[in-house]
């Protein structure tokens, strides 16, 4: 046997046992949770069902145009959490609603035991503030101010503030913040850069694991941003000297090797719940899941939600007057208004034109300019993808755009920076003469 078969087979059998420890510990944690005694938190998930009954189904905030808050989902996460007196195996599959994995109740389930939903909303707060402090201190140091500025900025274009209180979008952002936060701490390592797609795999599996499909997109996206700032970071030589398209080839295949990783995690790892559904409950979880692909993806009018087979009621593209490109429309406008869309792009054009007064500038800008625009391009692209769950969950699912605002932002970074050190190279020739 050949050498190089030899360590396909090596990297094969790594992956795999990644695949199926991945795949057992969630299983593990979930039984665990669900193995803690009903009434030890019966009385407080009971409690926040009602309250948020009594708060109604999608409530509005009225900031820019109006926020919508998802109680509605977030009663179900409460009432999922009911063990029901079942086996903690079986129903940490949660039998209703079997295609997600629920992973959120190793939160929610031990959390139940020590309060109610105000408790529940104050820590996921300060849980929240503590992460995205310590990422903006982290971003700064390694980054610089103007990334820090531009993910904070991209934070508040899809109405962060209102996420740590609706368990429905907080873990997300959680899951996204935890990833780079470790990417900026361990990029340096060589152990870590090795092992970039299989980090990359894991917080796919992650992210699939916990979120119920509200903007999955930005646990790879931001990180990716992040990972092509660091390689920007260490080769400033990219941004003076002429630049080839074969020169950003390198930059292109690691985000596309590194996000294919994530959906591989994210994909495979979903299917793992659907084979372990389909052996718990003896039904056929697959077809299940996939009549729901096809409605969420707009190529059908109805889908099957548990094992029963019932219709949804929900309608699609096809039968209403708007299509998947008015529905992208409608998640850009929910950040800002076409005015204020005007005006912000209007003075990053601004930006660009004033540093590429420089022709042997022009070249090389507009090739590092292209992996961020790849990169802003995929959450509209996702958002295409899954066009009817785009029309239907419209309210939430804007802000998997957190993406396409921060990758813009870093990009205009890269012609910000150069005029910076035009002036400060200037500045010291006045002062030296």
């Amino acid at each position: 046997m050949s050498n190089k078969i030899k360590a396909l087979l090596k990297a094969s059998s790594r992956w795999l046992i990644l695949y199926v420890g991945i795949i057992l510990v969630f299983w593990l944690l979930l039984s665990i949770v669900y193995a803690i005694p009903e009434s030890w938190i019966e009385a407080n998930r009971t409690d926040g069902i009602n309250r948020l009954w009594d708060a109604g189904n999608l409530p509005e905030v009225d900031v820019k145009g109006g926020i919508i808050i998802d109680n509605h989902t977030d009663r179900l996460m409460l009432e999922f959490a009911n063990s029901k007196g079942a086996n903690p195996f079986v129903k940490s599959m949660v039998e209703d609603y079997a295609r997600y994995w629920h992973g959120y109740q190793i939160f929610t389930r031990p959390a139940l035991v020590f309060g109610g939903l105000s408790q529940m909303r104050f820590w996921s707060t300060v849980i929240h503030l503590s992460m995205l402090t310590v990422l903006l201190i982290l971003i700064y140091k390694r980054l610089g101010t103007w990334v820090s500025f531009a993910f904070g900025f991209s934070l508040a274009a899809v109405d962060y503030w209102i996420v740590p209180v609706c368990f429905q979008f907080s873990h997300v952002f959680l899951i996204t913040f935890a990833a780079c936060i470790v990417l900026l701490l361990c990029y340096n390592k060589p152990w870590f850069r090795r092992s970039l797609p299989m980090f990359f795999f894991i917080v796919g599996a992650v992210t699939v694991y916990i979120d119920f499909l509200t903007a999955p997109f930005i646990s790879v996206g931001i990180p990716l941003v992040i990972l092509q700032l660091l390689r920007n970071s260490e080769n400033k030589k990219k941004l003076t000297s002429p630049l080839l398209k074969k020169d950003i080839l390198p930059d292109f295949l690691t985000l596309l090797k590194n996000g294919f990783a994530w959906c591989v995690g994210y994909v495979s790892i979903w299917a793992g719940k659907w084979l372990l559904a389909s052996i718990v409950f003896g039904r056929n979880e697959f077809a299940i899941s996939f009549q729901q692909i096809l409605l969420r993806t707009g190529q059908s009018n109805f889908g099957y939600d548990s094992g029963n087979e019932s219709e949804l009621s929900f309608g699609t593209w096809k039968t209403s007057n708007d299509t998947p490109i008015d529905m992208v429309v409608a998640c850009i406008r929910n950040m800002f208004s076409l005015t204020e869309w005007l005006l912000i792009i209007l003075l990053l054009l601004a930006i660009v034109v004033v540093t590429l007064r420089k022709k042997n500038r022009a070249r090389s800008i507009f090739f590092n300019l292209l992996p961020f625009a790849a990169l802003a391009l995929g959450a509209p692209a996702w958002l295409l993808l899954l066009s009817n769950h785009t029309l239907i969950h419209s309210f939430m699912v804007y802000r998997n755009l957190l993406v396409s605002v921060f990758a813009v932002l870093c990009a205009v970074n890269i012609p910000l920076n150069l005029a910076i050190d035009d002036f400060k190279h200037k500045r010291k020739a006045v002062n030296s003469d």
